[in-house]
This record gives structure tokens, C-alpha cells and sequence, in this order.
């Protein structure tokens, strides 16, 4: 089961010219981010009232995942929620404690067979992944089906949905 991560980023380092105040990237995950109080998320919640306990306001800036990483590796930002580990952006990121667990599932066409036993189960297959999350180093590293590549959800959907996939 992967654990989620908030990133703490240099909070140390946060210039005096801004105050108390920590900007975080926040791309669209629901349930887990969302931006705006009509409809908090409890990621944001919990870094929300983390942060306010050091007397840090967080201001959420939100953004599409890729352009969030990109945000966070120029500096743009201090921090992020709800950020899977991976081994390449421990070299940027530096990670919490997790505080919340989740888990991936696969989608599926409601006829299709298909069961999901191990990473060699997908070999031959489509599996449409989001730009710049992640899944893992040995589902991202595996060579023996396709991944193609969407910027959010519904876009994945669409494309998978005119291909066969699983």
C-alpha cells in the first residue's frame, strides 16, 4: 500500500519578506486535495491546521501535478500535499512522516476479466497513467506494457476509452 507524504520544504528557509506564510502547490486529487473551503479535503485540512499550529498561514495555489513539480524543483513554491514518494524526487523534496494511506486500483471495462496478480499480469496491456505521478519505481520501470500518458483523469479515460485497454 503506498503512503501519502505532505512535503515540508525548507521551512527554515522561508525569506523574513514573506512572513509566516507557506505556499503549497496543490493539484486536484479528490477526496484527498481540493482547494477551497466550499469543499476541503482532508489533506489540505490536515496541513492547513499542521502549519497553523507553528503560526504558519498556508496560502494554496492551485495547479496541474506537472506544473506543481515544476513549481516545487524551482523553488516557486515551499511545499505541496498528499506527494507520493519516489526515489527521483527525494533529490528535490524533502518528506514528511506519511498521514494518510491509500492504495492503486485499476479500472476496468465492466466485462473484461481481467485480475490484477502482480506486475507480470499487465504485460501486453495499456495502462493509462497521470503525467508525473507515482506509481511506484517497478510498475514505472517496467518495460512489458504501455503507458501512456494524461494530464488528468477524465482526459485518461477519453483516450483509453478509444483504444483497448484494460
Amino acid at each position: 500500500m503506498n503512503k501519502l507524504y505532505i512535503i515540508m520544504l525548507c521551512v527554515l528557509f522561508v525569506s523574513p519578506a514573506f512572513g509566516k506564510t507557506i505556499t503549497a502547490a496543490v493539484p486536484t486529487w479528490a477526496p484527498f486535495v481540493q482547494a477551497g473551503e466550499e469543499m476541503p479535503s482532508v489533506s489540505v485540512e490536515i496541513v492547513t491546521e499542521a502549519f497553523k499550529t507553528q503560526g504558519y498561514r498556508v496560502d494554496l495555489k492551485l495547479m496541474p501535478w506537472s506544473r506543481s513539480l515544476e513549481e516545487l524543483k524551482s523553488g516557486r513554491v515551499d511545499s505541496s500535499v498528499a506527494v507520493w514518494f519516489t526515489e527521483e524526487r527525494s533529490t528535490f523534496l524533502a518528506y514528511s512522516e506519511p498521514y494518510l494511506e491509500n492504495a492503486v486500483k485499476f479500472i476496468k471495462r465492466r466485462n473484461d476479466d481481467f485480475e490484477y496478480n502482480g506486475i507480470e499480469s499487465l504485460n501486453g496491456k495499456t495502462v493509462g497513467v497521470i503525467r508525473n505521478y507515482g506509481y511506484g519505481d517497478e510498475f514505472l520501470n517496467a518495460k512489458s506494457f504501455r503507458k501512456p500518458a494524461s494530464n488528468d483523469f477524465v482526459s485518461n479515460a477519453k483516450n483509453l476509452g478509444q483504444s483497448a485497454s484494460i
